[in-house]
């Protein structure tokens, strides 16, 4: 998985060190190219309002925004980046955004 962040490598337990690393040179070429896509998205300004796309785990969805009395929520349903909150503030939004 790349993100803005990082690289991560999720995988069953039962895979070995060496079969990880087969994995990650077998994909060397994808993963630098989703670096580099992630380092630019990283350098862009976002913007935390109601229909405005989004990088998510190497793609761009829309934002909805709804209002929830409950708990605060943020993810993906539905092809959109949901996010549930209290109060529609970005400094709010962009809070849960990035975790």
């Amino acid at each position: 998985m790349v993100d803005r962040r990082d690289v991560k490598i999720l995988s069953p337990i039962k895979k070995t060190d060496s079969q990880l690393e087969q994995l990650v040179k077998k994909n060397s070429k994808w993963i630098y190219q989703k670096k580099i896509l992630a380092k630019q998205e990283s350098s862009e300004k976002l913007s935390f309002v109601d229909g405005a796309k989004l990088p998510h785990l190497g793609k761009r969805y829309p934002l909805k925004i709804v209002k929830c009395r409950g708990m605060e929520n943020f993810g993906l349903k539905n092809g959109r980046l949901v996010a549930q909150v209290t109060k529609n503030t970005k400094s709010r939004i962009k809070k849960l955004y990035s975790g």
